[in-house]
């Protein structure tokens, strides 16, 4: 399987930060499938307790997609929750950033 930094340009990757700590694969797909295809959706669990870890990754067909997911997702309140949305950074990009 191929990791996110082998995933073509023409793809949008988006993280979701802060989820509920119930929030399911089935639950994001449902709250983002009106954008567009969806390829993946990976939600990491802690495996101390079996929750998500308050964030999630979903896959578009398209930038595009995730573009219009973002912009109407980005901000909006689900179960209870302010989400923040925007396009995922591949991990060596993410952490060069975090380190600077």
């Amino acid at each position: 399987m191929d990791g996110p930094e082998d995933r073509g340009p023409a793809r949008g990757r988006i993280i979701v930060r802060n989820l509920v700590f119930d929030m399911r694969e089935v639950h994001l797909k449902k709250a983002f499938q009106s954008f567009g295809t969806i390829e993946s959706v990976n939600v990491p669990l802690n495996q101390a307790n079996n929750q998500n870890r308050g964030f999630a990754f979903v896959e578009f067909s398209t930038k595009e997609e995730a573009l219009k997911a973002i912009a109407a997702m980005n901000q909006s309140k689900f179960k209870g929750r302010s989400l923040t949305v925007e396009l995922s950074l591949p991990k060596a990009s993410y952490e060069a950033k975090v380190q600077h």
